[in-house]
């Protein structure tokens, strides 16, 4: 296999197994499997149930529920996943040109996973952290002060809520230039200074969403994403980090052997990240739940008002 970022290959494991020399990396394309069928799932998931409510048998997707960023994150990994699976189950008598492009568009992917990460931390600060107080529906209040969730960023944005903000654009910029670095590195490919940086890039983009990591924590809990949704984000977001760069990078800084016979080191490093995306699925299915409460109050109180208006006229 062809390494076209200064790495190094992986090691072929499980070492001296007939499975090795039919497959010469099984594990790291079961991980790849595993990838595949882990973002698939969240993303049916999310789709099916954690993108929308129900109110008297119409669906409506308000911005404080919406995850539609979440499921654009999913469904890149699963296409990363994808091409990750052709790269490393094709290893015979491959033909150059075919394993760049398969490496390529694998790289892309993975930097889009990132780019919609950012995108969806974002989206998070502005739509579910700031500067949002949910107060508790009760009966006796106007629906305006009792959810000032759905009012203030709910449903007059829910033609909009795709808009991007300056941050947005930041995010994209930054990623077409990591891409036009990841290309031409593989144009010259002798030269390291592409490489470093499209590392320099990945990284910088890493430290932007820890940033809007910050920003969601600084929200109180007490109406604001809870401690436990912020432990669930924290962990994802610190096993991603493990994802910033491609896997025969790691290998160069790592041993080159199996460890417990079956997996290298670049192995056990791609499942911790992988383990990233269920940490990112708890966070937004606790903050779906947080916030769908008040989208239902609000959205029957001005369907109320909507009918009281017609019997007026």
């Amino acid at each position: 296999m062809n390494d076209y970022f200064n790495g190094s290959p992986l090691p072929a494991c499980p070492e001296g197994s007939s499975l090795s020399s039919e497959l010469e990396y099984a594990a790291t394309w079961g991980l790849f499997v595993l990838l595949l069928l882990i973002s698939v799932t969240l993303a049916a998931v999310v789709q099916n149930k954690y993108n929308s409510i129900v109110v008297f048998n119409r669906r409506v997707r308000p911005s404080p529920v919406s995850n539609t960023f979440w499921l654009a994150f999913f469904v890149c990994n699963a296409l990363r996943a994808c091409f990750g699976i052709l790269r490393y189950v094709y290893t015979v008598e491959r033909d150059d040109s075919l394993d760049a492009a398969i490496f390529i568009v694998e790289a892309v992917f993975q930097g889009l996973t990132k780019m919609w990460l950012s995108l969806t931390l974002n989206y998070q600060r502005r739509f579910r952290s700031a500067n949002v107080i949910a107060a508790r529906p009760s009966l006796n209040n106007d629906p305006s002060e009792t959810a000032p969730l759905l009012n203030q960023r709910g449903e007059e944005n829910q033609a909009s809520y795709f808009m991007m903000s300056s941050m947005d654009y930041v995010i994209v910029l930054q990623m077409i230039v990591c891409i036009s670095f990841l290309f031409g590195q593989m144009d010259a490919a002798e030269s390291s200074a592409f490489f470093w940086v499209y590392s320099a890039d990945m990284w910088t983009e890493y430290a932007l969403q820890l940033y809007l990591m910050a920003t969601v924590f600084r929200q109180p809990s007490d109406y604001g994403p809870s401690r436990l949704a912020k432990f669930y984000l924290g962990s994802g977001m610190a096993l991603s980090a493990l994802n910033v760069l491609p896997p025969t990078v790691w290998q160069h800084f790592l041993p080159d052997n199996c460890v417990f016979y079956v997996a290298g080191w670049v192995d056990l490093i791609l499942l911790l990240s992988f383990c990233a995306l269920l940490f990112f699925f708890l966070f937004l299915r606790l903050e779906f739940y947080r916030n769908r409460d008040p989208c239902i109050f609000t959205a029957v109180n001005r369907l109320k008002d909507s009918i009281k208006f017609r019997n007026f006229r």
